[in-house]
């Protein structure tokens, strides 16, 4: 049962503040549906606390589900209300939780305390970021051929993600905050530093206020890897799509170039891999990426390379040719990148005087 911080039943939220969507299905292109949120609000509503947050994210997810209720083909529609669910819900509790430890990680407050900011402040913007950074995914379900699609495909236009469009739908929320907004419009983008720099919106703010706004964004973003590191390195391979594409091999075999990416802490990329072992190697290279390797960061990644022993493992007693010394090659390299990357973490990184 899903809470709000004053421990109220969030259908008591809902039922305080029910909030007037409409979703207009249209169909520009004839391929496919497009989700065009239209909001009305009570009086009295703002998007000021996790609460209201939490209610929009709900919202939008019971707006699909009664959407794909009315899908004919039951079998294909249901997997997508549980999709909806999990990006809306689930994952979003599970960010949220890691979110509440990295803002009490000293590395992360360090800077906003010397700013003179209000940790307080801080912690309820971390909380309602969390809650509607990810509620543009619901414009990835085709509804059409009741299937996910990357927003930019489905939509026609490349430069589109989910989280620009979970910004797009807040903002049509009435939300102007820039301390929500551009956290949740930039968590997806690689170079989110260097584009959001040059969004107008971000320009107009003084120092204080960008260097605010950049660390708002380092703790969604690492809140958002966590929470989605969490099922790997509880299940490893299992679920992912890498185990139904013949492209990645189940030989226990590590492609030079991603184990490099990840000694180097580089980063790993797709387009090299070859085995099942490089797309374990490559979620763990998302270790470096964290801005804030708070202790539950290490801990994770520190399970995650257990799984990818046992993956290893695994792949080689299921193998017909059981080549022990490629094998033992292969553990030999794991156990290497495994302790040169924990000393990475380990060591942590002082990132509050580089804002």
């Amino acid at each position: 049962m899903l809470k709000a911080n004053n421990d109220k039943n969030l259908s008591i939220v809902l039922e305080k503040y029910p909030i007037n969507m409409q979703l207009l299905w249209q169909n520009p292109d004839g391929k496919a549906d497009r989700l065009l949120p239209s909001f009305s609000f009570p009086k009295g509503f703002a998007m000021d606390s996790e609460a209201h947050a939490k209610a929009l994210a709900l919202g939008m997810h019971l707006k699909v589900a009664e959407r794909l209720g009315g899908q004919q083909d039951k079998d294909k529609a249901k997997p997508l209300a549980e999709w909806s669910y999990k990006k809306a819900i689930s994952h979003t509790e599970e960010v949220a939780g890691v979110a509440q430890e990295i803002s009490s990680f000293p590395a992360f407050k360090d800077g906003f305390v010397r700013d003179g900011a209000d940790m307080k402040e801080v912690e309820r913007i971390m909380m309602i970021n969390t809650w509607l950074h990810d509620i543009g995914r619901q414009g990835e379900i085709d509804f059409a051929n009741l299937q996910t699609v990357e927003l930019g495909s489905l939509r026609g236009d490349k430069s589109l993600d989910h989280a620009f469009e979970s910004s797009q739908i807040i903002r049509s929320a009435g939300v102007t905050d820039p301390k929500i907004i551009l956290p949740v419009k930039y968590h997806g983008l690689m170079k989110y530093r260097e584009q959001m720099a040059e969004d107008p919106m971000f320009a107009k703010l003084s120092e204080k206020e960008q260097a605010g706004i950049v660390r708002l964004t380092d703790g969604l973003r690492d809140a958002d890897k966590a929470a989605n590191l969490m099922s790997k390195a509880k299940n490893g391979m299992a679920g992912v799509g890498e185990l139904n594409n013949p492209k990645y091999l189940a030989d226990y075999t590590i492609t030079p170039e991603t184990l490099q990416g990840l000694v180097s802490g580089e980063g790993c990329s797709v387009a090299v891999e070859g085995h099942r072992l490089d797309a374990m190697l490559r979620w763990l290279s998302w270790g470096d990426q964290f801005v804030y390797p708070t202790p539950a960061v290490t801990k994770l990644i520190s399970e995650l390379w257990e799984r990818t022993f046992e993956h290893a493992k695994a792949e080689f007693e299921a193998s017909t040719d059981k080549d022990q010394a490629r094998y033992q090659a292969t553990i030999a390299s794991l156990k290497n990148a495994r302790e040169i990357q924990m000393a990475r973490l380990t060591q942590g990184k002082d990132v509050s005087k580089t804002d």
